[in-house]
């Protein structure tokens, strides 16, 4: 099979990062290929496997938290302005669970309080940035008053 222009562009930008297929549609109608070539690149590119929305939302999950703690709003957010669609967004999140969150939270809190331990409300603040439950947010801040 011939390669288009297309899904040459496609294959360079995935040779970069994973990308999800919504994002890798977007980005070849931003340079100008039309709709129906993008969805032509797209469906080839999920047959041969070289885009799995599933896979490309678990890593990027895993490789933000690499990064630092974060909610699951914000992971959310992130992945949704990517491009992800709610199914794999859900799987990615799926092993995120309430009480590895409320750790996440902890450790965020710890490394904000090292650097501006007398600074509640910017806590808060900073907590929710990063995309944090409230009841968690509020729980972490109470245990941090306390110790």
């Amino acid at each position: 099979m011939v390669a288009s222009a297309a899904y040459r562009k496609a294959v360079e930008l995935l040779a970069r990062r994973a990308h999800f297929e919504r994002e890798i549609g977007h980005k070849l109608r931003v340079r100008g290929f039309e709709e129906s070539e993008c969805l032509a690149v797209v469906k080839r590119l999920r047959a041969e496997g070289l885009v799995d929305d599933h896979q490309t939302a678990v890593s990027f999950v895993e490789a933000r938290l690499r990064r630092g703690p974060l909610g699951r709003r914000r992971l959310r957010a992130e992945l949704e302005r990517r491009g992800a669609a709610a199914q794999p967004i859900d799987a990615a999140l799926a092993g995120l669970t309430a009480e590895s969150e409320r750790g996440l939270a902890r450790e965020a809190a710890r490394r904000f309080r090292d650097r501006r331990p007398e600074k509640h409300d910017a806590l808060l603040r900073h907590l929710d940035r990063l995309g944090f439950a409230p009841h968690d947010i509020l729980a972490v801040a109470e245990e941090h008053k306390a110790g």
